[in-house]
């Protein structure tokens, strides 16, 4: 496998980079990274033309919260179920444990002692409710210092108001506190711990899911193409049109033991698994295939549009369990 794909999830990492895919010629499926107008990370035989399509990439959002108490918990469960990271901040090692966070990655520390540079997250998303709100100010303070798509901070408009005005006396501009989520969450009449959890979570996807023009790559898949053995079949949608399964950018690795990722389900997904898996017994040149998603395609599907995956073979990839 190229090196480049070793490298694709820390260039990733840079908000403004841009995927430039060659989908016409010799070479199709070969892809570079841009930053403005300047390659920093391609595959081997990649190349410029005018028809390569370009698209703005992200990562999923990683939750970064700061405080591990009950709504910390709900929202934890529901990141979980959407396949999205978490990392718990606490001062309360009982509450900042294992058993309440399993998957999270967690830090136990006074909140002050906090220096978000130690730490890389992809594509935070920063959630402020720590206990009695005691915190909340200092750990505002670190994350707009840090920036983020998303920051959050817990609170009733009083409260918010007040601590708007101490922050603008400190020299932060209003305009950036404009920009900072609160209160928290979509306006739904949340009462439970619970409820304020899916509020936030239905803030949180608006934000990332907004821009309709950002393909965001899958961890799983990102994960996967970073390893280096076996051989396997990259499979994306690279246009969609209808209210077909699946996104523009979606991915799915299929090898021979199995599949990671998803590029939607349904007919569509079964029948590119069915060409990934001859393409990878054919070791096969890539490919874009079209289909139509209408009742009256050769898939049978009634939603409508329609779809073109690519389909690349790659020699090294992940024996995936």
């Amino acid at each position: 496998m190229d090196e480049y794909y070793t490298r694709l999830k820390d260039n990733l990492c840079i908000p403004s980079v841009r995927r430039s895919l060659v989908i016409s010629g010799e070479n199709i499926g070969e892809e570079a990274l841009l930053d403005g107008g300047t390659i920093i990370d391609s595959t081997l035989s990649f190349e410029k033309r005018d028809d390569n399509i370009e698209e703005q990439m992200s990562l999923p959002p990683t939750l970064v919260m700061f405080g591990a108490g009950h709504i910390a918990r709900a929202l934890y469960s529901i990141a979980g179920i959407l396949g999205l990271k978490s990392a718990v901040f606490d001062d309360r090692a009982g509450y900042c444990s294992g058993e309440r966070f399993p998957e999270a990655r967690r830090y136990v520390m006074p909140f002050p002692d906090i220096d978000l540079g130690k730490y890389r997250f992809d594509n935070p998303y920063y959630i402020i409710f720590t206990h009695g709100h005691k915190a909340d100010g200092i750990c505002l303070r670190k994350v707009l210092a840090k920036g983020a798509a998303y920051i959050g901070m817990i609170g009733s408009r009083k409260k918010i108001a007040a601590v708007w005005n101490t922050l603008e006396e400190e020299g932060f501009e209003r305009s950036l506190l404009d920009k900072v989520h609160s209160p928290i969450g979509l306006e739904i009449g949340a009462a439970t711990a619970e409820e304020i959890a899916v509020a936030i979570m239905a803030e949180i996807v608006s934000t990332y899911r907004g821009d309709r023009n950002s393909v965001e790559a899958d961890h799983a898949v990102l994960d996967a193409l970073s390893s280096s053995k076996g051989g396997a079949v990259l499979c994306r949608i690279i246009s969609k049109t209808g209210s077909g399964p699946g996104r523009k950018g979606a991915e799915m690795l299929v090898s021979f033991q199995a599949c990671i990722g998803s590029i939607g389900g349904g007919a569509l997904e079964e029948e590119v698994k069915r060409k990934a898996l001859h393409m990878l017994q054919a070791k096969g040149k890539p490919v874009i295939a079209d289909f139509d998603l209408s009742d009256e395609g050769s898939l049978g599907m009634a939603c409508g549009g329609k779809a073109s995956v690519l389909l690349k073979y790659l020699s090294s990839t992940p024996v995936m369990e």
